[in-house]
């Protein structure tokens, strides 16, 4: 019988397990998301085969809700902002705990994206409004390279898996330029990305693999 993957517990979710996910079926790669929040862990190691994913995607800016900014109190349950240093309603300190080896995670900022890293496992934390601003920041600078050349939403067929579902976690509302996007969990049991066919505009192929490239370069500059 296969060994089973460890399902991590969520740092932010209280009570939640993430699922793995794969992003390219070609990179032995898999990466631990929380389905409710739409947060990611990236344990050590997995920065070098991050830059080789090349999955492909259609091109979107997200639009996340208020409440993918917001986070329940570890102490007593209390709804918080999720940049908030303390909860207002009992003083519980907003700091995460690690979710390999259980040790509070330090929150650092590199070019405007805040992160919870920890410095014994070398693991990063990333909130779902953090990848939606690496995201959002690769669809503008795509957008430039390839002016009038991004996806409508013509482009989209329903059987069709976007990268960004990683990013949107089912639990909460939220709204995107091209509509709804697939399950998450329809995903996870995929066993990859599956490449975007048919009406794929050109040049949007690139979108995933530089988004990973970012999370690779930011994760590489805290450690080394």
């Amino acid at each position: 019988m296969p060994e089973l993957e460890t399902r991590y517990p969520c740092p932010v979710c209280l009570g939640t397990r993430m699922v793995k996910l794969k992003p390219s079926a070609g990179i032995e790669l898999l990466l631990d998301y929380c389905k409710r929040c739409g947060g990611m862990w990236f344990d050590d190691g997995e920065v070098d085969r991050l830059g080789r994913c090349r999955p492909q995607a259609l091109a979107a800016q997200i639009v996340l809700s208020r409440e993918a900014y917001r986070m329940k109190c570890h102490s007593c349950h209390a709804s918080l902002e999720r940049n908030a240093a303390k909860c207002a309603a009992c003083g519980w300190e907003n700091v995460l705990q690690c979710p390999t080896c259980g040790r509070a995670l330090q929150a650092v900022e590199r070019d405007g994206v805040k992160l919870d890293v920890c410095r014994r496992c070398r693991g990063a934390w990333f909130d779902n409004g953090e990848l939606a601003t690496i995201w959002n920041r690769q669809v503008g600078a795509l957008a430039r390279r390839h002016p009038g050349r991004l996806a409508t939403a013509g482009d989209v067929a329903a059987n069709y898996f976007l990268l960004h579902a990683f990013l949107i976690a089912p639990d909460l509302a939220f709204h995107s330029t091209l509509g709804s996007v697939a399950a998450v969990d329809a995903v996870a049991s995929a066993g990859g990305v599956a490449e975007i066919a048919g009406g794929v505009v050109e040049g949007t192929g690139e979108l995933a693999g530089s988004v990973f490239e970012t999370i690779a370069g930011l994760i590489g500059d805290l450690f080394s």
